[in-house]
């Protein structure tokens, strides 16, 4: 089912030494030379977020056109655009959700083996380790050093607290962990933790929000909320951390434990790679926008992709400083962040058996509804499930796994 992934499609380019080493491979121009080089084709699926080019409710067709990707995915985007892959052998390509409609989750593709890598957020990771039987997934590289997320309501709508969310309307990914941790802020708050969670269309979630149909949602301060700020939209924005959970990372590259095993030097050369693409964006800022820019336009020149250079410009500004480490490297997973929202998931009792689905299947799914108020099935026991074997870092070669 996944075997796909362990062996790429390869391209077969006239060089002498198709191998790889942790200490980093010659440049490519150096390489061709060589007898015998082989380009392995890598996939990997982009998280999404939407962007609106106009207000009111006739915008739908034009927010369904708007699918881009974001500043999120400069690094991965200078990495290809300069080369970086192609000099560690790799072809890599991008698949965004959208080419489903969004109907289907970046872990999705890993799970059913069509993409080699996949970027989502660190409770994605963890529940594929929990109830119900299915591909273990590993997080093997942190592209952002901080949570860049939080709570957004607008300004006019007076809720300038979680705790004001009581009774109001949430907008909604469906996501396992998501309207629970929603729960935990209010109630952290003094609220009761009781609201209506609301699942759009993946593609109106920011969109209906900013119209006023729902009251809440959960978005990236560099992206959306430059996006409002462009637009002249006033938000309130309540921090993950400053209400009790320690989110810890907003993105995580990660793929299935299995299949990366039987190819570790495949993971290090993409990392590697995706280093080299990130360090550039973190320095100039300003160069980073204009590659990432043209390099979108390139990439999807054939997709109805569609990106303001103003919000990019000033998303990046922001972005890059959550690119790279005190210590000056990038994507290392911290250990302890991992930790501690594990334990914090396992103590506010969300690691549970049951996971979430509009059709719900007995002893395997429930519904939003039923998980917020409890109805979540068995507590999943720590011990038998190890944070250390979700996120590790043993494919950058400085650092212990």
């Amino acid at each position: 089912m996944h075997g796909s992934r362990s062996s790429p499609n390869e391209i077969l380019f006239p060089i002498h030494n198709a191998g790889f080493s942790h200490t980093g491979a010659a440049p490519l121009h150096e390489r061709v030379q060589d007898a015998c080089f082989t380009m392995r084709e890598v996939k990997l699926v982009l998280d999404w977020y939407v962007q609106t080019k106009e207000m009111g409710w006739n915008a739908r067709r034009k927010r369904q056109g708007a699918r881009t990707p974001n500043t999120n995915h400069t690094g991965l985007y200078i990495a290809k655009e300069k080369g970086y892959f192609a000099e560690e052998g790799l072809d890599v390509k991008f698949i965004s959700p959208h080419i489903y409609e969004y109907k289907r989750t970046p872990a999705s593709f890993v799970e059913r083996g069509e993409a080699t890598f996949a970027i989502g957020p660190a409770e994605s990771v963890i529940s594929y380790s929990l109830p119900p039987e299915r591909p273990k997934m590993q997080a093997i590289g942190a592209l952002l050093q901080g949570d860049a997320t939080c709570i957004a309501t607008l300004k006019s709508s007076g809720i300038d607290r979680p705790a004001k969310l009581d009774g109001e309307t949430y907008a909604s990914y469906a996501a396992r962990f998501e309207g629970r941790i929603i729960k935990c802020m209010i109630k952290h708050d003094g609220g009761k933790g009781s609201f209506i969670e609301y699942v759009p269309d993946k593609l109106d979630t920011w969109g209906i929000f900013l119209e006023g149909k729902t009251s809440a949602a959960w978005i990236f301060e560099h992206w959306e909320a430059t996006d409002a700020l462009l637009k002249g939209i006033e938000l309130n924005k309540f921090r993950l951390k400053d209400y009790g959970v320690p989110y810890g990372f907003s993105l995580l590259v990660f793929g299935c434990k299995q299949e990366l095993e039987k190819d570790p030097e495949l993971c290090a050369a993409f990392l590697r790679a995706c280093e080299k693409g990130f360090q550039e964006a973190a320095k100039d800022t300003s160069a980073a926008a204009e590659i990432f820019l043209t390099a979108v336009s390139k990439e999807h020149q054939h997709d109805s992709v569609s990106l303001d250079p103003a919000q990019v410009r000033k998303s990046q500004e922001i972005i890059s400083k959550y690119y790279i480490a005190e210590d000056g490297k990038w994507g290392r997973i911290c250990k302890e962040k991992a930790h501690t929202l594990f334990k914090w998931l396992a103590e506010s009792g969300l690691l549970t058996s049951l996971m979430q689905s509009r059709s719900p299947v007995p002893g395997v799914s429930t519904t939003l509804d039923e998980l917020r108020e409890g109805h979540a099935g068995d507590p999943v026991p720590c011990d038998e499930v190890n944070p250390d074997e979700i996120f590790t870092n043993q494919y950058f070669s400085d650092l212990p796994v």
